[in-house]
């Protein structure tokens, strides 16, 4: 069941940005320095930040992922589409 804000966006372009700023806190640097189309890894993402990021997810959007998801989709833009769709389908 998707618990998220009613009024919450879904869109590819908006899970990217929250994405960015999640990733920004976990590796200290601004939003705007982080590139959708990187891998995370290269951003010092650990399985440790991994988990965290995948917990984040669950809260903000509702859905159940992976604690392995940042390696699945290894980039913002890869992350945002998978939310997308889950979302969509919930």
């Amino acid at each position: 069941m998707v618990r998220m804000n009613p009024t919450q966006d879904t869109n590819s372009a908006s899970i990217s940005n929250w994405l960015a700023k999640e990733v920004a806190i976990y590796v200290e640097r601004e939003p705007d320095q982080i590139d959708h189309d990187t891998d995370l890894a290269t951003y010092g993402i650990d399985s440790l930040r991994a988990v965290a990021l995948s917990a984040s997810i669950e809260d903000q959007y509702g859905i159940a992922v992976s604690d392995g998801l940042a390696w699945d989709y290894r980039t913002i833009s890869a992350i945002a589409q998978f939310i997308q769709e889950q979302v969509s389908s919930a």
